[in-house]
């Protein structure tokens, strides 16, 4: 039996079936709440997706296929009920790169921290899963909010989304050694 509980007042997040029993421990966000998704989750994670990613959201049955996978992770931010940002992060067997496939705050819940705090969460699962480093995709005008949270760029893919625009790929080492990461230059 899958337990997901939430941090907020407790200042843990456990992955108790998909990742093991030892609690995650995250900086105390009082006025939200993170947790793993379920189920029940999924027309508001959906719904998310869609808002921030209109021109190539993941679809609302592989957004399910990952809530049940575990191979995935699909951690929450909550408040008052509302589920206002996700973070979805995959981990494939026998490799030691996690990849964060998606991160999606509602446009009314941005500049608070909450991108930061599921990032970090995604993180902290990825360590928890044994993987060395993060690894993503991301468009040029969203590279800094990476670069300032110790991801760095590592290479281009021209034409990579679905309206033609370029990704910058960037990654961030989760265990201080062994994961090299050659500079690389972000062209605007």
């Amino acid at each position: 039996m899958r337990t997901d509980t939430v941090f907020s007042g407790h200042n843990i997040i456990e992955f108790r079936k998909k990742h093991g029993s030892k609690p995650l421990r995250l900086p105390l966000r009082p006025d939200y709440a993170i947790r793993t998704a379920r189920g029940s989750d999924l027309a508001a994670l959906w719904q998310i997706e869609r808002r921030c990613f209109p021109t190539d959201p993941f679809s609302r049955q592989s957004l399910a296929r990952h809530i049940r996978s575990p191979r995935a992770c699909v951690i929450l931010a909550e408040r008052k009920g509302a589920i206002i940002g996700f973070s979805l992060v995959l981990f494939a067997k026998g490799r030691s790169v996690g990849r964060l496939m998606s991160l999606a705050v509602a446009p009314r819940a941005r500049h608070g921290g909450v991108g930061s705090s599921l990032l970090q969460a995604a993180e902290l699962a990825g360590f928890r899963f044994g993987v060395n480093s993060i690894q993503l995709e991301a468009r040029r005008n969203q590279v800094n909010f990476y670069m300032g949270r110790g991801y760095a760029p590592f290479s281009q893919l021209a034409r990579y989304y679905a309206d033609g625009g370029s990704a910058v790929r960037l990654r961030k080492g989760l265990t201080g050694g062994g994961d090299t990461v050659v500079p690389f230059h972000v062209r605007g």
